[in-house]
């Protein structure tokens, strides 16, 4: 601030002049006298300076930043010591791309996330005011710094259901892989595991296809694409992930066929139906991996009921005590707990005479016998179904109800008898089979057994 001082004298004698010190004559001071009176004291206001300049520290941001990834700080450039400056973006030279970024405070923010491939450099023009209003404006360039970008795959979500018992199925059969900075994937792996649900008899296995472009084919540890070995591969069973590791001929493109005949099955006989989330990582070799995962539905079918075979050929005498013709059967259903609604259907398939019974045997009470009695079935003791039939040419049915496990329908089973009176004329041999359906839909294939009529020789 400058001063400017307005002196006035009552009188012209008031000022004299007094020799210095040193008494030199040359050197005189003038000075005023104790009635010299200063009449006024003026203070001009202080003299202030336009911004000259902005300074940018730092103008460079890395591609695929979110939004609001810090670019840089600004700063003004004026003479006036400790002003104060505010920033805005402003249309005109060098403004092209202003719509690219924000200002907050005195940080230049990002406004979109950039793509080094597609553009790499921006043009923004800054506005600086000081706290006295005077404005400058400045260009200034924004570079994009390329970064190793990871495998892009797209069409990979779509829903995926495996059948029981069907062969496998592709996990992204329609997917498609991109990769704008590496040619090929050399020294980059695809690793596939199931990160969630995985059961007994889950595979991760690659499609065989025949050889040619968009075919993937196998030749033992060798993944061939398009006619091309990419790489090799390794595990997909007993819980252990799918890896494959490429070699320089594994581009883009063969990846992507390789990803398409990647696919899940199951082996179990009674699978576990809870989704599978399907794990997937894609190496680029060059440092850059793309995580991806998705659900694969598990789709279980019901299996039928196995009855092993009867036996072999039986002798029985006419009008003789009932025999056992199913002693030795087993029955299996490895998918049905019960067999409520489940019937078991035994008769004479062949040869039959009016004077033929089928009938189950009335065991002592006690833990696991099998009886009958008005028409309902127990297991020690307890009710396990219902039964009719078996007279001639009507077979023998038994209606489980849900107390009725495979433990049960076996012994059920192994409890029928054959008998036949002595007045049947007829001594072919019997065919007797037995039939079960499981009450879930699932129906077993017939068991036979023979039943040869003897006639007792004459007393």
């Amino acid at each position: 601030m400058f001063l400017r001082l307005r002196s006035a004298l009552r009188s012209p004698s008031a000022r004299r002049r007094r020799p210095l010190a040193n008494n030199g004559p040359a050197a005189m001071v003038e000075i005023l006298s104790q009635r010299t009176l200063l009449s006024g004291v003026t203070a001009l206001a202080a003299e202030t300076h336009a911004p000259t300049g902005i300074r940018l520290a730092g103008n460079t941001v890395k591609e695929n930043q979110p939004v609001g990834a810090k670019v840089g700080e600004l700063s003004g450039v004026d003479s006036d010591i400790g002003d104060t400056f505010a920033f805005k973006l402003v249309a005109g030279d060098g403004g092209v791309d202003n719509d690219s970024f924000k200002i907050s405070g005195n940080q230049l923010l990002a406004s979109k996330s950039f793509d080094f491939e597609a553009k790499s450099i921006y043009s923004i023009r800054v506005d600086v005011v000081d706290s006295q209003g005077h404005h400058f404006q400045k260009a200034f360039q924004i570079k994009i710094v390329n970064v190793n970008e990871g495998p892009l795959v797209d069409k990979f979500a779509a829903p995926v259901v495996y059948k029981e018992k069907a062969p496998p199925v592709p996990i992204a059969g329609d997917a498609e892989l991109k990769d704008v900075d590496s040619p090929n994937f050399e020294g980059g792996k695809l690793a596939v595991r199931i990160s969630a649900n995985a059961s007994p008899g889950d595979e991760l296995s690659i499609r065989n296809d025949a050889a040619g472009p968009g075919h993937v084919g196998l030749d033992g540890d060798k993944v061939i694409s398009g006619g091309v070995v990419i790489g090799n591969w390794s595990g997909g069973k007993q819980g252990s992930p799918l890896v494959i590791t490429f070699n320089a001929d594994a581009t883009p493109e063969r990846v992507r066929d390789l990803l398409r005949a990647v696919s899940f099955s199951n082996k179990s006989p009674n699978p576990n139906v809870a989704p599978r989330t399907i794990e997937v990582k894609i190496g680029d070799g060059d440092g850059a991996v793309t995580l991806i995962s998705k659900q694969v539905g598990v789709q279980a079918v019901n299996d039928p009921p196995v009855i092993s075979p009867l036996g072999p050929p039986l002798n029985y005498v006419k009008g003789a005590p009932p025999i056992p013709v199913t002693l030795e059967a087993t029955v299996d259903d490895v998918d049905s707990p019960n067999f409520a609604g489940g019937k078991l259907k035994v008769g004479v398939l062949e040869n039959f005479s009016p004077s033929d019974r089928i009938e189950i045997r009335n065991q002592e009470p006690g833990p696991g016998s099998v009886a009958t009695k008005d028409g309902n079935v127990t297991f020690g003791g307890v009710v396990i179904g219902t039964v009719v039939g078996g007279d001639g040419a009507n077979p023998l049915v038994i209606t489980f109800n849900e107390r009725a496990d495979k433990v049960v329908v076996q012994a059920v089973l192994r409890d029928i008898t054959f008998r036949t009176s002595a007045d049947t004329t007829s001594t072919a041999p019997r065919t007797i089979g037995a039939v079960l359906e499981d009450g879930d839909g699932g129906t077993s294939l017939i068991s036979k057994r023979t039943i040869n009529i003897v006639t007792p020789p004459p007393t």
